[in-house]
């Protein structure tokens, strides 16, 4: 079994490393790492969420010949759903299934702001309000200037995104929602993403905030590699 994990907005293939080692060896852990960040700096930025989906099936194509499942993390989330669609739209094997960690639905209202033309202080303060960036990063202006792209082109992503409606883009393989129980703007978020499943839906509210899976420097990965294992694998499920 692969497990496909697909970092928050401005994070790397690198955050989900630590992972691995609470997995199983029968799952095989894939990061991703989107076009143009870090790793992959010198691709061309994706700036909508369905280029990013596109962007990563090119990536992982050859990895979905056989069983996997698929983690998006925030904007991973929403990275995972359109990635969803377009397996199915391209005839792929789908997932066996989704896992959604701190991911707002598909219709979660963002607020307006004109990315396109931030300078680097102003993305050094978007930054700022996400709890997972490190403080070096804050204040070295070189490193700030390197991100400042990525940042940018994720903002606008998320910002621009508007789903397809129609029961036809539903998932239709299992899903798992876990929220942090210290996130904010929830309320609908169970509601939210009900409406676009149309097969086994779970919702959980575990401890922690928006980077829940990432936090107490990753003590707590080993539960959530251990609730991936009991839902993914044959085994621990009979």
């Amino acid at each position: 079994m692969k497990l496909i994990a697909l970092p928050y907005a401005f994070g790397n293939s690198a955050v989900y490393y630590p992972l691995e080692k609470f997995l199983s060896k029968e799952i095989k852990l894939i990061p991703v790492e989107y076009a143009g960040h870090f790793q992959r700096y010198k691709v061309p930025l994706c700036y909508s969420i369905r280029d990013m989906a596109l962007d990563v099936y090119n990536e992982i194509s050859d990895e979905i010949n056989e069983d996997y499942a698929l983690l998006g993390h925030s904007m991973g989330g929403i990275v995972a759903y359109e990635l969803f669609n377009l397996i199915r739209q391209k005839g792929r094997l789908l997932p066996k299934h989704i896992f959604l960690f701190a991911a707002n639905d598909p219709e979660f209202p963002h607020s307006y702001a004109n990315y396109e033309e931030y300078s680097t202080q102003e993305i050094k303060e978007v930054l700022k309000t996400f709890e997972n960036t490190p403080k070096k990063l804050l204040e070295d202006d070189y490193i700030l200037g390197l991100v400042s792209p990525f940042v940018k082109s994720d903002c606008i992503a998320v910002r621009d995104y508007v789903p397809k409606s129609g029961s036809e883009y539903n998932i239709s393989v299992p899903v798992t929602l876990l929220r942090g129980d210290q996130e904010k703007d929830v309320e609908h978020c169970k509601e939210g993403w009900a409406k676009y499943c149309s097969a086994d839906f779970t919702y959980k509210v575990v401890p922690g905030g928006h980077f829940f899976l990432f936090e107490e420097n990753g003590k707590r990965m080993a539960e959530y590699a251990k609730l991936i294992e009991d839902i993914i694998l044959p085994e621990n499920n009979k």
